[in-house]
């Protein structure tokens, strides 16, 4: 919420003010009197609340000193960091800040700022003890936040650090940033800026470095010097069962998170965050955007990642709905019985039909209890495609109506249909899979030193440095050829995995197991200990 904010502000012209507000000490200042109020206000019950006493007030503390623990004594405030149950009590003590800033915004006495055609306003921003202010360019609401905060923390105790607190200006004159700084007590601070550890107000472009700096780590071991990267990256995210190393490319695993964000927006959750997105882009299915000038690079990406927009992107075609009432699903355009859509598996029949566009719940009616399809066509049917529409009413017998239920969009088209980042990215990876290896599947299961292992790895794929390789690489170093180098080692790995995993080894002591052991062991001590010869 707090990057659309400040994209908003920044694309639009509008003028605005971000205060991030820094407690110190937030945990070991909070007075219980102003907690057990904020419980009760809260509706909690008083043998709830008595609990909560209990929990505080029955603890005793000890202070070290040269080692030596003192007398106990009883603290008379704060929460104990550590605690289970201490960020849960924070969190009712720092929604008072909140009350009071929503006081003061119905009263008029703070302007918040609005956003989008339903002009949502937005005044504070909270995670844990991280708090962020947003208003409107005026002295009197910096006047109003400085009244808030020092009441705050007047009632609750937590101290509000103004020498660690920053003001940034939006679209904002430096010389009346400068005023209101020097009014609050506290320091200015530029767009972007970092508000819970992320930059708010500047484009994600981090996939590149990070994928740059695990390159680096792999083949170089994390020196500066450039590298020789003798497997590409896409190979080594593959699974290790077919030559990878199991990796997770970031870009993609970047697009599974980003469509996380697409789902919860489809998805029946609620919050504030969802009524600021709609205000401002249109949740609903054919609403119209805002101007793509005012988007906020965040919902550019998210679009562009779910390649939504004309036609179907891949995350539409992940999409299927658990049938309700039939209000919001398309009959032929939309899957919601078997795992395509209809306008797919009856082409002709969609040509014919006069119910396209149509939702489930258009297309038959109510007889008592009893839901009877009703569906309309351009023309009579040949008989075969007679025989079509009969196929199509067998397929639609198995749907079940429920008249009192509202449709649910579901992901995925197997059961249970949740939402996972983890199935996300297979989804997004499924394309590029390759086919599995016995070989690789064995050489991770054999117990040897990591580095072993991967040397092994990299001779299978034939991606050492060899006189071929290094020549590719402008290096002019001569050793001997790889293939047969190749072909001895994968030999030896199933015959190293066969000793290891089959305790009997029938089939190889009736011949000669001695022998197949020392050629294996012969292989790797010419590999990795003797090199050419």
């Amino acid at each position: 919420m707090a990057n659309e904010v400040v994209e908003d502000l920044r694309r639009s012209g509008r003028r605005g003010l971000c205060l991030k507000v820094d407690f110190e000490k937030a945990y070991d200042s909070v007075r219980w009197a102003f907690l057990y109020d904020m419980l009760s206000r809260m509706g909690f019950h008083n043998l709830w609340i008595a609990w909560i006493k209990g929990c505080l007030e029955s603890a005793t503390v000890s202070v070290l000193v040269n080692g030596s623990p003192t007398e106990e004594f009883k603290p008379t405030r704060g929460l104990r960091q550590g605690d289970p149950l201490a960020l849960f009590l924070f969190l009712v003590v720092a929604e008072g800040l909140a009350g009071i800033a929503r006081s003061a915004s119905k009263t008029n006495l703070l302007t918040g700022l609005k956003f989008g055609r339903k002009e949502i306003e937005v005044c504070i921003l909270q995670f844990a003890d991280d708090t962020i202010f947003l208003c409107e360019d005026s002295f009197n609401n910096v006047i109003t936040l400085k009244a808030i905060l020092r009441g705050f923390e007047l009632a609750s105790g937590l101290k509000i650090n103004f020498h660690k607190s920053k003001l940034a200006g939006i679209n904002v004159q430096s010389s009346d940033v400068a005023c209101y700084t020097k009014t609050l007590n506290c320091k200015q601070m530029g767009v972007p800026f970092k508000y819970l550890g992320l930059e708010v107000g500047a484009p994600d472009s981090v996939c590149k470095r990070i994928t740059s700096i695990q390159r680096r780590f792999l083949w170089g071991w994390g020196k500066e010097s450039k590298p020789i990267c003798w497997v590409s990256w896409e190979d080594v995210c593959k699974p290790k069962e077919e030559g990878g190393l199991g990796l997770r490319e970031i870009r993609k695993l970047n697009h599974a998170l980003l469509a996380k964000w697409r789902w919860r927006c489809i998805s029946q959750e609620e919050g504030r965050w969802k009524e600021l997105l709609d205000s401002k882009y249109g949740l609903e299915p054919g609403s119209v955007h805002s101007l793509v000038k005012l988007q906020s690079w965040w919902w550019k990406d998210l679009y562009k990642v779910c390649k939504e927009g004309r036609g179907k992107g891949w995350f539409q075609e992940e999409l299927s709905w658990k049938l309700g009432c039939g209000e919001k699903v398309k009959f032929w355009e939309e899957v919601w019985v078997g795992s395509s859509d209809l306008k797919s598996l009856f082409p002709r029949l969609f040509s014919l039909s006069l119910n396209q566009g149509q939702t489930v719940g258009e297309v038959g009616v109510w007889i008592n209890s009893d839901w009877r399809w009703r569906l309309t066509w351009r023309s009579a049917r040949f008989e075969w495609e007679s025989s079509l529409e009969a196929d199509l009413f067998t397929l639609l017998s198995g749907a079940l109506l429920r008249r009192n239920d509202v449709d649910v969009q579901v992901w995925g088209k197997e059961e249970p249909g949740l939402f996972s980042v983890n199935s996300t990215y297979e989804c997004l990876t499924k394309q590029s899979r390759g086919t599995q290896s016995d070989v690789f599947n064995f050489l991770w299961k054999i117990k040897a030193f990591p580095n072993v292992i991967v040397t092994t790895w990299r001779v299978l794929l034939d991606r050492i440095p060899t006189r071929n390789d290094l020549n590719l690489h402008f290096m002019s170093f001569y050793l001997s050829n790889a293939s047969k180098k190749q072909n001895l080692l994968q030999f030896a790995v199933l015959i190293a995995f066969q000793y290891e995993h089959d305790a009997s080894w029938n089939w190889m002591s009736s011949l000669c197991s001695k022998h197949y052991l020392s050629i294996a062991s012969g292989v790797f001590v010419h590999l990795f200990f003797l090199g050419d010869s």
